[in-house]
């Protein structure tokens, strides 16, 4: 028994002594319970700047942290910028030309609010307070003794008088005894110095911009006017900016904000210095707290780009205090700030190097007091893209990294919730949101002790409205990449349907199609649905998404939501179509376009008009592909005769040799849509040309470059059926001979190579085909079997 509790003992003191050794070092205060090693490097100037992560684990309004260096002294720093759901920006005192590693503390719900800026100040004022306690003391004590002495001098000269009396004499005796012991107990110290009260600290290099969030829209007519203005805002965003030159809002929606730059500008020569201001709205320059140009209101920004709104100050050498305001209300943006230094003769934008610049600190490492692994995600949105920008929708993509730490470990697994139903999982993550706002983003971590530990932040995810550097503009491939293959089963119906609609911008009609299809299942209530069920209909008869029978559901779905007969006539004539070139129902092709065709012509508005023509068109499409081209002749040419343009013969020569040109130089240049985009406009500006079959080899050349299929297959199949003797029919059969050995239709493709050899031996195609012949006969054979069937 005594042998199992020193086994227990000695595990217990193991564990501790793990404890004890995983624990952070040097813990300043152990009610901070996370702190992160803030690092510097030597350089000009007593100010440095750090942005830290402490989502998640701070209070709201910043008042638990604290700077301490590695001697556990408080440093002076300054909060520009507090977002406790995501990320905060200070600037600390940082001894000039030397580096500096110091503790940010952090997560004391309790702690209260302190002079940051001037953290000896509230220990001075307590030992201030402790010695105005003792002076009153010290004053007491020297009252008490002068009452003292003088009852001390009344009593002996007292004595003096009545020496003779025995009893009388001893008892003054024994009282002026007691005085002079109650004196010497109330012995005079000497007196303390007053404690000297801490010079202040306050900041003063970099461009500071802090920019506020109006409570409503105003434009104030004085300085007075912005300051109530800016009292009655919130602060949006802070940062350091190189000079005083913006055209948007940095932090937030580029509408209804406040500006406010404060600068330290380094004066070299002496002399007169012209400032001047180029403002959309109203703007006010203050240099060293004196106003020297004002330009209030609302007004553009033009009439001022020479100088026409500007100030003049005398100036000596040093140092002097910039204050630039701008505020904005609606439509373009701009805060501006020129000068127009001695000898000059015009104004100028403020050379960076003129104004003192800000030392940049690094975030080293953050770490918990009291447990063994922290999480701390870092959120950075990449850039945005607009998706049909008449109906400002915005996606952003945002990436995501993971800053965690683990005294006991390595972390081997950080998962992502990203707020929107979706997960991910990696240590740097990109995520696509197709909704501005603040999303709560959760990142769990796991080490490989099993320790683990989750947090949440939230990005800003605000409407951008400029396309400028900050703001850098996404490409289509980027966002392709980084949204595919969501979870449409997770997604919210918002999401889900703005997911569908940026893939149909795209065109890429696989993800569209896979969407759509999820929003109807989940949601079918959504009033999306009909709209994005006709263009997924329309997707379903892309190369790359290509399911007839699924168009053809899809379109029954929209027409069901259809509420116009303008929507219902464009339904049918999609349903026609794809009834016709997908799934060879001519007649019920027919009759849905007969109906179409005698709606449109009831209807006299331009809408109409078009639809007829349309109609017109598809009807001469079944008669071709019905075999039928006299009367396919016949519907084309009065679809071509109720066209925008009705050129002459010569010019429609011009017009064919124009298009043909096109589509092949942009085939050349892998420019596929806009290839096909060419071929629709060519059809339908001069339908009859699909009677020489050209426009569906050129279709079928470029649909089996992009996406080698049954489409292209068809159109290919169909450029010979039509014309039969053209000069493209050998490259068609070729063609479509090779996307028969793409689709691994073997049996097929030898045939069609084997008709080459036989049917088109004048061809340039002729030797090639031999070869491809023995490629399509490789897994038509057995491999026990001789090819020669010997």
């Amino acid at each position: 028994m005594n042998r199992v509790c020193a086994q227990l003992w000695l595990a217990a003191c193991l564990v501790l002594c793990a404890r004890a050794s995983a624990a952070p070092p040097h813990w300043w205060d152990a009610d901070w319970p996370y702190r992160v090693r803030v690092e510097c490097a030597a350089g000009e100037g007593d100010v440095a700047a750090v942005r830290v992560m402490l989502a998640g684990h701070t209070t709201k309004d910043g008042r638990d942290l604290r700077l301490v260096d590695a001697d556990g002294r408080l440093r002076s720093f300054e909060i520009l910028h507090h977002d406790p759901l995501l990320s905060t920006l200070i600037q600390f005192r940082v001894p000039p030309g030397e580096p500096l590693k110091t503790w940010l503390y952090y997560g004391n719900e309790q702690a209260a609010p302190t002079d940051t800026l001037n953290p000896g100040f509230d220990t001075w004022q307590d030992t201030w307070n402790a010695w105005k306690e003792n002076q009153a003391e010290h004053q007491k004590s020297a009252a008490k003794r002068r009452t003292l002495n003088d009852e001390l001098t009344r009593l002996k000269r007292r004595l003096e008088r009545v020496r003779g009396a025995a009893g009388d004499s001893a008892e003054l005796r024994r009282r002026i005894a007691s005085i002079e012991q109650e004196l010497e107990a109330l012995k005079a110290a000497r007196p303390e110095p007053a404690p000297v009260r801490p010079r202040a600290w306050y900041p003063q290099r970099g461009i500071v911009l802090r920019v506020y969030r109006k409570a409503r829209e105003q434009h104030p007519d004085s300085l007075s006017g912005l300051r109530k203005l800016i009292r009655a805002g919130t602060l949006e965003g802070a940062g350091f900016r190189d000079a005083i030159s913006d055209g948007f809002n940095r932090f937030g929606p580029s509408e209804n904000y406040i500006s406010v730059y404060e600068g330290y500008l380094r004066i070299d020569t002496p002399g007169q210095y012209a400032f001047c201001t180029v403002s959309d709205d109203g703007s006010w320059l203050l240099i060293d707290d004196k106003p020297l140009v004002a330009w209030p209101g609302e007004h553009p920004w033009h009439g001022a780009e020479h100088g026409e709104k500007s100030g003049v100050v005398k100036l000596k050498p040093g140092v002097v205090r910039v204050q630039y305001s701008q505020e904005e209300g609606t439509g373009d943006q701009m805060a501006f700030l020129g000068w127009k230094p001695p000898g000059a003769e015009s104004f100028w934008g403020i050379p960076d190097e003129q104004w003192l610049s800000v030392r940049t600190a690094q975030a080293a490492a953050y770490e918990a007091r009291d447990k063994p692994i922290i999480a701390v995600p870092i959120a950075r949105v990449v850039n945005t893209y607009w998706i049909r920008d008449s109906d400002d929708r915005q996606a952003t993509l945002v990436e995501f990294r993971d800053r965690s730490r683990s005294r006991a470990g390595k972390i081997i697994r950080s998962r992502w919730s990203f707020g929107d139903q979706l997960e991910s999982n990696g240590q740097r993550v990109r995520h696509v949101y197709f909704r501005i706002g603040r999303p709560t983003v959760t990142l769990t971590v796991t080490d490989d002790r099993g320790n683990t530990d989750s947090v949440s932040c939230s990005p800003d995810i605000f409407r951008v409205d400029v396309r400028a550097r900050a703001f850098r503009y996404g490409n289509a491939e980027q966002y392709a990449r980084a949204a595919a293959g969501y979870d449409v089963q997770r997604m919210a119906g918002e999401d889900l349907q703005l997911y569908a609609e940026f893939w149909e911008y795209l065109e890429e009609w696989s993800e569209h199609v896979r969407a759509v299809d999820a929003l109807i299942r989940r949601f079918p209530d959504s009033p999306e649905v009909p709209r994005l069920a006709a263009s997924a209909a329309r997707g379903c008869m892309q190369a790359s998404a290509y399911d007839p029978r699924h168009a053809e559901e899809l379109c029954g779905i929209a027409l069901r939501g259809a509420t116009t007969a303008e929507q219902r006539i464009g339904l049918d004539l999609e349903l026609a179509e794809t009834l016709s070139w997908g799934l060879d129902e001519h007649q019920r092709a027919r009759t849905l376009l007969d109906a179409a065709l005698t709606a449109a012509e009831a209807k006299a508005d331009p809408a109409c008009a078009r639809l007829r023509r349309r109609a017109l068109i598809d009807l001469g499409d079944v008669a071709l592909l019905s075999g039928d081209a006299a009367q396919a002749a016949h519907f084309y040419e009065q679809a071509q005769k109720l066209g925008d343009k009705r050129p002459e013969p010569t010019e429609v020569l011009a017009r064919i040799g124009s298009f043909g040109y096109i589509v092949l130089d942009l085939l050349a240049r892998g420019e596929f849509d806009w290839a096909l985009e060419a071929l629709d406009r060519w059809e339908d500006e001069l339908p009859t040309q699909k009677l020489e079959g050209y426009t569906f080899f050129l279709r079928g050349k470029v649909l089996f470059v992009q996406h080698p299929g049954p489409l292209a297959l068809r159109y290919l199949e169909l450029a010979e059926r039509v014309a039969p003797r053209a000069v493209h029919v050998p490259e068609a059969v070729w063609l479509r001979a090779n996307c028969l050995l793409a689709m691994e239709r073997y049996g097929e493709a030898l045939l069609q190579f084997q008709r080459i050899r036989s049917e088109l031996t004048d061809s340039q195609y002729f030797d090639a085909a031999a070869a491809k012949i023995e490629l399509c006969r490789s897994p038509l054979t057995p491999p026990d079997r001789p090819k020669d069937g010997g």
